[in-house]
């Protein structure tokens, strides 16, 4: 019989004749224990069953997954725990994180308090109107996005990303946005709607002269992240269905050879969590005054994992260092000590890649870290491009002591060059009733 099994602490548990009633895991998670078990079994269906039934435990169980895979020995049983942690990791980060609250008088302050700690995000309150007032709130494991609105919407607050740390600041406005939507971790806002008139006058077909205009549309859209979730990139709204108020489509028209009217963001750009995009619309009468169904896709490019690409230790002592990783090579050509930081220019040439993609270097100054011997971070004063062209870029750098806390900050001792790792998602996204100019 196949032996498998996993060490945890210093007991060696054997599928094959069970597990102890009273083995600790992380949160108390039976359901694990159990499904974990099987993932040893001799029999290949057990195996499969087991890790479909350990997927659907959902994001409660990735804190047992991950502490379980620490001690498997068994290689199968690490190879598919491996896998199921994987899988729960992009699930989480995918879903939107879900509060509860039940309150009949509560403060917008306190309720957005209590969403903060539920959520995990730090949410600044730079001002919430009259504190005095007091709303009733029911919520249910609603998505964190539109917990947040509901109590925005009643109590006229603004809350939008005030840093590239995910902070999200909250200030009152005595406004509300009625036209959103929301999709896994994200709220999408129809900010604004241009409209512009086109009237051919020359080059007009003698059969069917036609002299009637068309208006042309640019809806504009925000779309906020999650904090655990940065965007990378926002490609041009695709629309999928619609409609005004007479069900006449408002579909863009296309000649047959015109290339789509939609892009992809096929590489990163710049991390942010909030960003915005665009769709065109054509109405070719005036009679249409609401867009009475939209129903469209969005393409975000979001950053999964951020790992190591390039590691130069003793930092003060890397003048003319040259590091290098598949895709990237650095050149410290100056490192000097100043104001117990560091400034530094390095020259960044690319190795691989598109050679159409002229954003590539985009991404550099946000990829970069600098700390002590003990880990702490230096902040990124001032950024100086010199040079830049299609395959390298130079860039000068201060970095200085984060004043924040009451940290001793060392001196700069690490610099580190991480790799974006990024997903493409399709959002798809709904609205009605939207008027129009």
């Amino acid at each position: 019989m196949r032996r498998t099994g996993l060490a945890i602490g210093g007991i060696f548990w054997s599928f094959s004749s069970g597990w102890a009633a009273d083995l600790p895991l992380p949160l108390d998670h039976r359901p694990v224990l159990a499904q974990v078990a099987q993932l040893g079994s001799p029999l290949f269906h057990e195996r499969e069953a087991a890790s479909r039934d350990l997927l659907k435990l959902g994001p409660d169980a990735r804190q047992a997954i991950r502490s379980l895979l620490q001690s498997a020995e068994d290689p199968e049983v690490r190879r598919r725990l491996e896998q199921i942690a994987a899988q729960l990791d992009r699930n989480h980060l995918v879903s939107p994180t879900r509060v509860t609250l039940h309150a009949k008088s509560i403060s917008a302050k306190s309720a957005l308090v209590e969403i903060a700690r539920q959520s995990g995000y730090k949410i600044q309150l730079n001002g919430v109107g009259d504190e005095s007032r007091v709303f009733e709130f029911h919520m249910e494991r609603m998505p964190f996005w539109q917990a947040v609105d509901t109590v925005a919407n009643a109590a006229g607050l603004s809350v939008n990303p005030q840093d590239n740390h995910g902070t999200l600041g909250v200030y009152f406005s005595n406004t509300y946005n009625p036209y959103t939507a929301y999709a896994g971790p994200f709220r999408i806002v129809a900010t604004n709607i241009n409209a512009n008139q086109n009237l051919q006058l020359a080059g007009l077909p003698r059969q069917a002269p036609s002299t009637r205009a068309n208006d042309y549309l640019s809806v504009n859209f925000q779309i906020f992240a999650e904090p655990k979730v940065p965007l990378v990139g926002v490609g041009q709204v695709v629309p999928i269905k619609v409609q005004d108020e007479n069900s006449h489509s408002l579909m863009p028209r296309l000649d047959q050879n015109q290339h789509r009217s939609h892009y992809s963001p096929a590489r990163p750009n710049y991390r942010s969590f909030n960003q915005s995009t665009s769709v065109t619309l054509s109405r070719l009468g005036r009679d249409s005054t609401m867009i009475q169904e939209f129903h469209g896709k969005m393409p975000v490019l979001i950053l999964t994992e951020t790992k190591p690409e390039i590691t130069i230790l003793n930092l003060l002592a890397a003048k003319e260092h040259k590091a290098s990783a598949p895709q990237i090579t650095v050149t410290m050509t100056n490192v000097t000590e100043i104001n117990g930081g560091v400034e530094l220019t390095a020259t960044f040439a690319r190795t691989h890649g598109d050679p159409n993609d002229y954003s590539w270097n985009n991404t550099i100054t946000q990829r970069i870290l600098v700390t002590d011997a003990n880990g702490n971070t230096f902040n990124m004063n001032s950024i100086d491009y010199q040079n830049q062209n299609q395959n390298s870029c130079t860039i000068k750098f201060q970095f200085l002591p984060n004043g924040g806390g009451n940290r001793k900050v060392g001196k700069p001792t690490k610099f580190v060059l991480s790799e974006w790792v990024t997903e493409l998602m399709e959002l798809d996204i709904s609205f009605r009733e939207i008027p129009l100019p």
